[in-house]
């Protein structure tokens, strides 16, 4: 079964590449995937992506994730990967609606940054994929510059 999804990651890694922020997947078929803006943050250990819409009631994050940087070797500049045990271990996605409709449950995952430069006003250009337990997929780009935002 994880050799299954696993081929499926592969297989849906390159229609990824389109544009420099988005969000998709087969979990946009029940929750809604649409953001107005992306914001990027260091703080402290932690790259933070905030996909976010802005509603008639307040800001809700559509997905968030975030990247414990603390026992990675990032490089200053360069392409890296996180998947399998180092995704479940350090990368988090969270989700903030005010239909308090969460995701499901992770099943796996991979984070590939084309290019890191991780430091106050470095950029980032990067690609993850989800498969939560219930099969269904995220997929996500985000791009730009890192605000930092550390204590």
């Amino acid at each position: 079964m994880n050799l299954l999804r696993f081929l499926l990651i592969l297989l849906l890694v390159p229609a990824a590449a389109c544009s420099p922020n988005s969000l998709d997947g087969s979990i946009g078929d029940f929750l809604a995937l649409d953001f107005d803006r992306v914001k990027l943050k260091k703080q402290d250990n932690f790259l933070v992506a905030e996909y976010i819409r802005d509603t008639l009631r307040g800001a809700e994050k559509v997905c968030k994730i975030s990247v414990d940087t603390s026992s990675l070797d990032l490089p200053d500049g360069g392409s890296y990967q996180i998947e399998e045990d180092a995704f479940e271990s350090n990368v988090e996605l969270q989700r903030t609606t005010f239909e308090l409709d969460g995701f499901p449950e992770i099943d796996m995952g991979r984070l590939r940054f084309e290019y890191i430069d991780f430091k106050g006003g470095g950029g980032v250009d990067a690609d993850f994929l989800v498969v939560f337990v219930d099969s269904h997929t995220l997929r996500g780009l985000f791009a730009g510059d890192i605000q930092d935002v550390s204590f």
